[in-house]
């Protein structure tokens, strides 16, 4: 009688468990790969009932007209039930009750319920970052072709404006749009190479904070040859998403060197900290200093920086140092120029 109660009780522990997780459950025969149990997250996802769901067919839940096939999941049951090993992120997507389409993110696993062997299917709705993943492409899509073609013809418009328009007024009104057309150009195509820079694959070298400064402080030199570019580093592991990192150090060095006057010196330096397992990198130029108008959102809790700031730079900065779980400041000195301190994580958090 104990055993029996005892056995009862995981019976009922296990079921609050099951069916109170936010995750997305389903439990297979291995050997038929028929579907014979889901969890509450799986009935309220997809709109109908437990039984419903377990009597349908898994052709009339797939989203088949973007391209998945119904017989797949069977597939990887039966595959899982076979090797008992796991499979994990597999892309799926659903069609729920009311004809709407959920993406999910699926892990399979052979697990024992109750004394009998079934595989497990645990998944993750991924619908919202597929939708934004969706319109990050369609804006990239837009900034490398419509706002580049677009922006070239006004810059060719204007020039001949200028060189032609008799009028002085004329000829200073092109100019002046002129200007605008090659900065909204070089924001796009700013936008264009942080957006490739996080797409790209790390490269395996690119693993130490030193190893990645020298590459950033090569290029800014050869594109920027009347800036003097000081580096000084104690080589300390880079964050784990070294994308990221690349991405903010040259957004801060490269903002150093363009605002930093005709004959701009940057500094560059690097302090690990043992105590915290942290980088303390410190970006030091002599330029004008940064408006107080630009900095005044970064210190402004809950408002971000681009609602004031017309470039994208220090928006990213900005963005890159909350990914790596690190922390920024601004400095002006009374004898002038920005002092940008970054304290960074050596792994991501």
């Amino acid at each position: 009688m104990d055993d029996i109660t005892e056995r009862k009780r995981r019976e009922r522990e296990f079921e609050q468990i099951f069916n109170g997780v936010t995750d997305i459950i389903g439990v297979y025969d291995p050997q038929t790969a028929e579907l014979v149990d889901v969890n509450d997250t799986m009935c309220e996802l997809l709109g109908y009932d437990h039984d419903t769901i377990i009597d349908m067919d898994p052709e009339e839940v797939t989203a088949t007209a973007l391209g998945f096939d119904a017989d797949t999941i069977g597939e990887v049951v039966h595959d899982v039930a076979k090797s008992g090993d796991p499979v994990r992120d597999i892309e799926w997507a659903l069609r729920t009750a009311s004809g709407d389409v959920v993406w999910l993110e699926v892990n399979a696993t052979l697990t024992e319920i109750g004394g009998e062997q079934r595989v497990v299917t645990i998944a993750r709705d991924v619908t919202g970052r597929r939708d934004r993943e969706e319109r990050v492409q369609v804006l990239n899509r837009v900034l490398r072709h419509n706002v580049r073609n677009d922006m070239d013809a006004v810059l060719g418009y204007t020039a001949t404006i200028e060189e032609t328009a008799e009028d002085e007024v004329v000829r200073e009104y092109a100019e002046s749009v002129h200007d605008i057309a090659n900065s909204l150009l070089e924001l796009s195509g700013k936008a264009r190479a942080a957006s490739q820079m996080l797409q790209d694959n790390d490269n395996p070298e690119d693993r130490r904070v030193g190893t990645v400064l020298e590459s950033i402080v090569a290029d800014l030199r050869e594109s920027h040859d009347e800036a003097a570019i000081q580096l000084s580093f104690a080589e300390a592991p880079a964050p784990a998403d070294t994308a990221v990192f690349r991405l903010v150090l040259s957004e801060l060095v490269e903002n150093a060197v363009e605002h930093g006057g005709d004959s701009p010196e940057v500094e560059i330096e690097t302090t690990p900290s043992t105590a915290n397992d942290e980088t303390q990198i410190t970006v030091r130029d002599d330029g004008p200093g940064i408006p107080d108008r630009v900095l005044t959102p970064f210190r402004a809790d809950g408002e971000s920086p681009f609602q004031h700031n017309h470039g994208i730079g220090l928006w990213l900065v900005n963005w890159g140092v909350r990914q790596l779980g690190g922390g920024i400041e601004f400095e002006r000195p009374a004898d002038g120029g920005t002092v940008v301190h970054l304290s960074l994580p050596n792994v991501l958090r």
